[in-house]
């Protein structure tokens, strides 16, 4: 199965600073998620990912 998904990091999830480290890193690589993991009474979502 293949699909795409958008996940939209913004205060209070991530400082603005944390956020362009995290775009500077992914912004010309492509991952293939090994794991997910939802917690619904933390609200959170944990991807696992390694750059392909």
């Amino acid at each position: 199965m293949r699909g795409q998904a958008e996940v939209r990091l913004g205060p209070p999830v991530v400082s603005r600073l944390r956020l362009q480290g995290i775009v500077s890193v992914a912004k010309d690589r492509t991952y293939v998620v090994d794991e997910m993991q939802f917690d619904l009474q933390k609200r959170t979502m944990t991807i696992m990912a390694t750059p392909y």
